[in-house]
């Protein structure tokens, strides 16, 4: 089997991308740039690049978007959901199934019925049949990339990569698996 993830690839840690961005900031600010191009880098700087980062910020901004719903500045919050969104989406060559589980797994947290999960999760069906897998997959494959490179290590490219590595050996044992524990297949088919 080959070497999991690569830990030569390039890979800003948290405080070098934290003063990447802030840079990118000070020099929007003393270049003149509008409000709203510094507020967009500022989102910008807000979105993490590994896989639990991005997954923990798609329900987190969610979750500020709908708390800051009725507030005058709530299209900030929108926004950075938005962008959260599509940047978990690029995050997996464009597969929407991950964000739209997180988005469904945080309202499922915070006691969302079945119904209004189809409402604002038009993905959920496709989740229960049989999407719920890829994304049981995404997370041990990111799982066994942070127990080989540390935690924050599983970038696109390395969970990519790891993914491709792992797939044919260890998936289907994977997902059967779960079919052996109810209340992990429950969770997964946002059913607990």
């Amino acid at each position: 089997m080959g070497q999991l993830g690569h830990p030569g690839e390039s890979r800003l840690g948290r405080d070098d991308k934290i003063a990447v961005e802030m840079s990118k900031i000070k020099h929007a600010i003393r270049s003149g740039a509008s409000e709203h191009e510094i507020m967009e880098l500022i989102m910008e700087a807000q979105i993490p690049e590994d896989f639990l980062g991005l997954t923990g910020s798609v329900s987190m901004t969610m979750k500020a978007a709908f708390a800051n719903n009725k507030k005058a500045d709530s299209s900030y919050f929108w926004r950075l959901f938005e962008k959260t969104q599509r940047a978990c989406d690029y995050f997996f060559n464009g597969n929407f199934y991950i964000r739209a589980w997180v988005c469904a797994r945080t309202l499922r947290d915070s006691g969302m019925t079945d119904d209004v999960l189809e409402m604002i999760v038009p993905e959920l069906s496709l989740l229960r049949n049989g999407k719920w897998c890829l994304v049981a997959w995404s997370y041990y494959v990111c799982e066994r990339v942070e127990n080989s490179l540390g935690p924050g290590s599983c970038t696109s490219l390395t969970y990519l990569n790891t993914e491709a590595i792992l797939h044919d050996q260890h998936f289907t044992s994977v997902i059967e698996s779960i079919f052996d524990d109810e209340s992990r297949l429950r969770h997964w088919l946002l059913r607990d």
